[in-house]
């Protein structure tokens, strides 16, 4: 992810909770450092199971749910689909190195709505974590 200086203040900007899981350790740390350059609260962890604990233990509040889609022992449309289950106004954004065509998951994703390519820009992810928090759905 690149972001200069001119670009970081036009970056869409916000300051709710987001629930980021991913089993590769450097793309929590630079997908948590870009949202949190756009004001975001960033929650992270390393598989389902430890994003189900850590939804416990925020006690609510969380507003969004980023997460890579295929991870060891539960996929991300599995922790999504738990987690919606519980609370259906929880947006989840899905990322992956592949299209989400040829992914499984059971969950329809698309390209540009609920889904993000990796690698991406600072700004694609913060436009689209702005856009899904703002949908009315």
């Amino acid at each position: 992810m690149t972001t200069n200086s001119q670009d970081l203040e036009a970056l869409p900007q916000g300051h709710e909770t987001i629930l980021l899981v991913d089993d590769e350790a450097s793309m929590r740390f630079v997908t948590t450092k870009a949202l949190e350059r756009c004001g975001f609260v960033v929650l992270t962890a390393d598989s389902g199971p430890a994003a189900l604990e850590l939804w416990k233990a925020a006690g609510g509040g969380i507003r969004l749910l980023l997460t890579d889609v295929k991870m060891p022992g539960m996929t991300g449309c599995e922790l999504a689909q738990t987690l919606q289950d519980q609370y259906p106004e929880l947006k989840a954004l899905f990322m992956s190195g592949r299209g989400p065509e040829s992914l499984p998951g059971g969950m329809q994703l698309v390209d540009g709505v609920n889904f993000i390519r990796k690698p991406f820009t600072t700004r694609k992810l913060a436009q689209m974590v702005r856009d899904l928090l703002d949908r009315d759905d």
